[in-house]
Order: structure tokens, then C-alpha cells, then sequence
């Protein structure tokens, strides 16, 4: 995300599908964790007590999922 945010002339071609897994990325993190309060923030803060291992093993696969999604847009471009 870094790479593509330094580089946005580089990316600017991918920009909207980015946006939209960004986006596809961020409403199943809510449906999994919407109803912890300030799920996001506690996310980025790594502050997971809140959280069971299964919902933590859930945002895994869908970071993951991103990582590899980025992956794969950026190397075509």
C-alpha cells in the first residue's frame, strides 16, 4: 500500500480496483467485527483482546487475501 501510494502516477491505471478490494476488504472486516466497538482502530492498534482467535484468524485470511491481490495487480503493471 505504501508502494502504491508513493507511486500513484506508476498505479493510477489499477487505482479504481484497488479501491474496490480495499473497500470489499473493509466491509468483511465489519460484518466480522462490527459489533466490537471501535473495531477498526483496535485493529490497527493491535489491540485484539476483544477479539476471538477465530475472528483473528478470520482478519488474517482477509489481509492475506489483500496482500496477495496487491501482489498480483502490481506485478502486471
Amino acid at each position: 500500500m505504501d508502494d502504491i501510494a508513493n507511486n500513484s502516477d506508476k498505479y493510477q491505471s489499477i487505482q479504481i480496483n484497488i479501491n474496490q478490494y480495499d473497500s470489499l476488504r473493509e466491509f468483511k472486516i465489519g460484518e466480522m467485527c462490527g459489533y466490537i466497538p471501535d473495531y477498526l482502530a483496535k485493529i490497527t492498534n493491535m489491540n485484539l483482546d476483544e477479539f476471538t482467535t477465530t475472528r483473528i484468524k478470520g482478519l488474517i485470511s482477509i489481509y492475506s487475501d489483500m496482500n496477495s491481490y496487491l501482489q498480483n495487480v502490481t506485478s502486471k503493471v
